[in-house]
């Protein structure tokens, strides 16, 4: 893995000082590789790469195009250096990512004619650029965000995975052209200043995540998982979406689901096995990582490494027992820390500046500790298991979908009574909120819009100031869910909502995430759940087979059951549970609010501090549990903190 990033100026050259130091504000990406750098122009003068500070070098009067590149050495330690060019020196590529096909892909290149210098798969997929342009990327199977500038065509082109596991951030403006892996190194170059997008904070109050393209920094795009986008003289082009919609297929019997997604699983753990560096695999106590870990044995000759957490004072939450027998029944080696609310307490100092963008994720930092573990333990590969829940339905989310009538009995009158008793001061009571909106919405797309919702209207009314909350559109929520629903395949409510949430939920929030917390500490994080030959498969299985009365994920743990057997196979998701509800009633809470009372705070800024202040008091007294709630504003003082003050 790595950083990138680039500028395409319209009036001015290129600052080598600045474009080094928006390269080098993505150095945790890339501690160990190195990093370069390419001056060019869009008219016909030479271009100019140089390696790490380029002393002495000054960009030409026509240098108006700057790449840059921090490298994480993971394929080809040798000669694997970035920014890559053809032979002669026309198209030159800064990418982030690994393609598992590249060895393949590389054959193939090499029947067409395409001699490599390299082993990399940088090359791999530089060739392939020039071997068929933008349709490159129908032939990739990875995960990446990358920048070709094609001096023969005189664009740039810029692309990333279908479903987003590489993060890539872009500007347009006066001045031209910038992007980068993190917002950071856009800020960086001056090409954009922090501040507020009200839009933005309207939709990421919705849905605890912003969904893509926008973010919260004004002016500052996320490319949306799937797509590419060209920039020619200097403007860019809407993104346009690639790769094939599949459709669920009705005609095959469960069993024969079964054998293909254990194959097909196989296969794609062992494609992402593939590196000339330690792997390891983050390890909880449930189906998905379990059965990384037993394939992940099966096909290495060495004692696979895996990484635990737990949560101090959490005992329901603190998977080490359960995950140390799992690890030893595969023989693996074991490695393990207990978190408090002071580590998360002194993480935060770092979180946001490295996250950029405020999650309701209360997980999210767990992230960050895993792969820290991993790389004192010399481990620069991890294997985790994010996918299957947003693929085959492990959510509550998917149940009020997937069985809507009994999701209208359970709304009904009588039974909100009971469950308003019953979940008075839990998560359940939030939980069943969301459900009671959901089953009252008539039409799909405000159902599922109610479905993702956090803060309601009723929510924002009260908690933001009136003239913040009369600047926002908040119409843009609802045309979100309803633009990736028009994209959806055909199929039932809850193959459509699988579909969106493994393009929308996952890539803006879990896999922002992990990334973001995995290349702080240097770590390269891959996902074999969503390997495009797997996913593929798994969006063609029916609904049906998904998600059935009381067994989520119905025919996946089946085909997991092949690897981990029928019993490890039935074990309830955990994952990074922890005790955020018991944290926010201690001390943790000034350290999450240090700057309630202050003038410039976000929340003095936006929000009716009182208000608060009362959910504060609500959630301390057990009268409501607001930790969802709670922990995303904080995420927002947070960020508001490093980026405008």
């Amino acid at each position: 893995m790595c950083g990138i990033c680039g500028v395409w100026l319209r009036d001015e050259r290129v600052s080598v000082p600045k474009l080094v130091e928006m390269r080098d504000s993505l150095a945790h990406r890339g501690p160990d590789g190195a990093s370069g750098v390419l001056l060019s122009s869009h008219g016909a003068g030479p271009p100019l790469p140089f390696r790490d500070g380029g002393a002495g070098t000054a960009a030409a009067p026509d240098h108006d195009i700057g790449l840059g590149h921090r490298r994480l050495a993971i394929i080809d330690l040798v000669s694997g250096d970035q920014p890559m060019t053809t032979d002669d020196g026309a198209i030159w590529i800064v990418y982030n990512g690994e393609l598992y096909n590249y060895r393949e892909l590389r054959a193939e290149l090499q029947r067409r004619g395409h001699l490599f210098r390299t082993e990399s798969d940088t090359e791999v997929l530089l060739r392939a650029y020039e071997e068929f342009a933008e349709d490159c990327l129908s032939h990739l199977n990875g995960i990446f965000a990358f920048s070709i500038w094609d001096g023969r065509r005189r664009r740039l082109f810029l692309a990333r995975d279908d479903v987003g596991v590489k993060p890539l951030y872009y500007v347009e403006g006066t001045r031209g052209f910038a992007f980068a892996s993190e917002v950071k190194a856009l800020l960086a170059y001056g090409m954009v200043s922090p501040e507020l997008d009200l839009d933005a904070l309207g939709a990421a109050l919705t849905f605890r995540h912003t969904p893509s393209p926008r973010t919260l920094f004004r002016g500052v795009h996320k490319l949306p998982p799937g797509s590419f986008l060209l920039v020619e003289r200097g403007e860019a082009s809407a993104p346009r979406f690639f790769g094939e919609t599949v459709a669920p297929e009705r005609g095959l019997g469960e069993g024969e689901w079964v054998r293909r997604l254990s194959d097909e699983l196989a296969d794609g753990v062992r494609r992402q096995m593939v590196s000339d560096v330690p792997i390891g695999v983050s390890l909880s106590s449930g189906v998905d990582s379990s059965t990384l870990l037993a394939v992940m044995s099966g096909a290495s000759t060495q004692a696979v490494r895996a990484f635990t957490i737990g949560f101090a004072g959490h005992g329901r939450a603190n998977e080490i027992d359960r995950a140390r027998r799992i690890a030893t029944r595969y023989g693996a080696d074991f490695h393990t820390r207990v978190l408090s609310h002071d580590d998360y307490a002194a993480l935060m100092r770092q979180y946001m500046w490295h996250l950029e963008e405020p999650l309701g994720n209360e997980s999210a930092p767990a992230y960050y500790f895993v792969a820290e573990m991993a790389r004192e333990a010399g481990v620069k590969v991890l294997l985790t298991g994010q996918g299957p829940d947003e693929l085959f339905g492990g959510y509550d989310r998917h149940l009020g979908i997937a069985f809507s009538r009994t999701v209208e009995v359970a709304a009904s009158r009588p039974a909100r009574y009971v469950v308003r008793r019953i979940g008075a001061g839990r998560s359940l009571g939030e939980k069943y909120e969301r459900l009671v909106s959901s089953a009252g919405a008539d039409e799909f797309d405000r159902r599922l819009l109610a479905t993702y919702t956090t803060f309601t209207r009723d929510d924002t009314e009260a908690l933001l100031k009136p003239e913040v909350s009369a600047a926002i559109d908040w119409s843009i929520p609802l045309e979100t869910v309803r633009e990736w629903l028009g994209r959806a395949p055909h199929g039932t409510p809850l193959e459509r909502m699988l579909w969106v949430d493994a393009r929308t939920f996952l890539p803006d929030n879990l896999l922002l995430a992990e990334d973001k917390m995995a290349m702080a500490t240097g770590v390269e994080a891959r996902v074999p759940f969503l390997d495009r030959q797997f996913v593929r498969v798994a969006e063609q299985v029916p609904g049906s087979m998904k998600l059935r009365p009381g067994r989520r994920k119905h025919v996946y743990r089946r085909a997991c059951a092949r690897w981990i057997g029928s019993p490890a196979s039935r074990r309830r998701k955990i994952g990074f549970a922890n005790p955020m509800a018991a944290w926010l009633r201690s001390d943790l809470i000034e350290s999450l609010f240090p700057a309630l009372d202050e003038p410039g705070s976000f929340v003095g800024t936006y929000m009716r501090t009182d208000r608060v202040r009362e959910m504060l008091r609500e959630h301390e007294a057990h009268r409501r549990d607001h930790t969802r709630k709670l922990f995303f504003l904080a995420s927002l003082e947070n960020w508001y903190a490093t980026f405008f003050h």
